[in-house]
């Protein structure tokens, strides 16, 4: 009986969600258009009236947020009025169905990057000269309300989450590690990390990440992003120890023709080992420092030997994040 009911509950919503899907042209009102300003939260207002009364759980949301469409930018304000109108906040599942909207979110956006050239040709240009139109502002307008922002890198324009939209929406419906989780990235994704594989932050940051994230770890090992934490600890560290592209851990020397570690990056090893030499990422660093100090802080090929023994690698030739 209760599988019944659920059904029926799903089938109700899929319905009153495909009554606004943009694929239904019953009503002009009702079509997605994101060069039309405040489309998107007309869409939803419309929508939500479909299931105001409707009390969901994990299996329903799941289902819901299959029958929303990756190509509309509206199926992520669907998703998460879903949330806040549907499910309680304190739901055993609530880290999962962060997981479920988080995977939406990013099926969308990827689409949007990837057909936006293409779709949106004239924004483009808008863009490239720097021109403010109604169009471009609408567009603006209808993907703010979905979290997505407009982000560049290399000349290419990409769309990834605002800075502060998942942690802003979610900080209440998830648990303590994952508020945690979110609020780090929050911070980090508002400061950036790199731009044409350099640096947008200092060594002396980038170890500042690497603390947080080891003692993230630590204080949550069984979150269910864990193993996203130990990702980021990971690429900070690496970064740390060995620099991206456009900023090397390592200096030429024109003199000897040869590389040496950087004063600024070995001070700052020297600071790391001084003042914390208990933790796991510090451990690593002083064993890097006395191999380094073996070869004359000099560049070797048996660097990236002394990495993988640590469950490391270089971050050279590797395209870092972004944010």
């Amino acid at each position: 009986m209760k599988s019944l009911f659920q059904y029926l509950v799903v089938l109700f919503i899929v319905s009153s969600c495909n009554s606004a899907n943009p694929e239904n042209g019953s009503n002009n009102n009702l079509v997605e258009n994101l060069l039309e300003k405040g489309n998107i939260s007309k869409l939803i207002a419309e929508n939500h009236k479909g299931i105001a009364s409707i009390k969901g759980d994990y299996h329903t949301y799941k289902l819901y947020l299959d029958s929303l469409e990756n190509n509309n930018i509206s199926s992520i304000a669907f998703a998460y009025d879903y949330i806040t109108t549907c499910l309680p906040e304190d739901s055993k599942f609530q880290d999962s169905i962060f997981l479920l909207f988080e995977d939406k979110f990013y099926s969308v956006a990827n689409m949007l990057t990837d057909s936006f050239e293409t779709k949106y040709e004239q924004l483009v240009e808008q863009l490239n000269d720097n021109r403010k139109t109604p169009e471009l502002e609408a567009f603006q307008d209808n993907i703010k309300f979905c979290g997505i922002d407009i982000f560049s890198s290399e000349g290419m324009y990409y769309f990834d989450v605002a800075n502060d939209y998942f942690y802003n929406n979610f900080k209440n419906r998830v648990s303590a590690g994952l508020k945690d989780f979110l609020n780090i990235r929050k911070e980090e994704m508002k400061q950036g990390f790199s731009a044409d594989a350099g640096l947008l932050i200092s060594f002396e940051d980038v170890h500042k990440r690497v603390v947080k994230w080891e003692n993230f770890i630590m204080k949550y090992p069984d979150n269910i992003y864990t193993d996203r934490a130990k990702y980021f600890y990971e690429t900070y560290l690496e970064t740390l120890l060995t620099g991206m592209d456009n900023s090397r851990t390592f200096e030429y020397n024109s003199e000897s023709e040869l590389e040496y570690l950087s004063p600024e990056v070995k001070s700052l090893f020297e600071k790391i080992i001084r003042e914390n030499s208990k933790s796991n990422s510090s451990k690593i660093i002083s064993n890097y420092y006395d191999f380094l100090a073996r070869h004359d802080f000099k560049y070797n090929d048996s660097i990236n030997v002394f990495l993988k023994t640590k469950g490391l690698s270089s971050m050279l030739g590797i395209q870092p994040l972004t944010r």
